[in-house]
């Protein structure tokens, strides 16, 4: 009875089998990122027991350690192309990095963005500027813009006002009852805006 019951058991046990290659990338990816997880880690590397750390990741993939052990041995069989299975694994996470030290950046900028406009937000009210909107609500026509600099050192665009046409001929009158009588002069023909 107890050798049926044996011979059972050894029957319902599964033998290990080769993980095919695609599913050895996955697994190697993840043991290396699991590597970096716990060099990264010092206390939980000291007491993590390596005969059991990476059980869930083979477990996640449906493959047992033994499963794993029998897939090295025949990977290694063919050492280039176990290289190259490892370099495909290893290429793959260059560029995760890379992406990932990318996108960092990125985030560096938009932040060192924001801080720089709240910065300025704090440093000016809304009486520093000028919107660029007023320079078309002015008395008389202008030819050109100008730019100056306030106080403060903000640029700010300040309408020039140069028309002679738009303002037209200029009249002045003078008070003359007062004046003594001018001596006769020679008469000029002179423009009677003019003087």
């Amino acid at each position: 009875m107890a050798a049926a019951f044996v011979a059972v058991a050894l029957s319902c046990a599964k033998s290990p089998e080769i993980i095919p290659k695609r599913q050895m990338e996955k697994i190697y990816r993840d043991m290396f990122l699991a590597d970096q997880w716990l060099v990264d880690s010092g206390e939980r590397r000291r007491m993590a027991d390596t005969t059991l750390f990476y059980e869930p990741i083979f477990e996640k993939y449906g493959y047992t350690s033994d499963d794993y052990r029998q897939s090295v041995n025949y990977y290694l069989k063919d050492p280039k192309r176990y290289a190259e299975m490892i370099g495909k694994v290893v290429e793959a996470l260059e560029g995760e990095a890379a992406a990932i030290q990318r996108d960092l950046l990125q985030r560096e900028k938009i932040r060192m963005r924001a801080d720089s406009i709240a910065a300025a937000m704090k440093a000016f009210t809304p009486e520093d500027f000028t919107l660029y909107g007023d320079l078309f609500y002015v008395d008389a026509m202008t030819d050109r813009i100008d730019i100056q600099k306030n106080a403060r050192g903000v640029y700010f665009p300040v309408p020039v006002v140069e028309d002679t046409v738009f303002h037209g001929p200029e009249l002045i009158i003078k008070d003359t009852s007062a004046a003594p009588e001018p001596l006769a002069q020679p008469r000029h023909n002179k423009v009677p805006w003019r003087y």
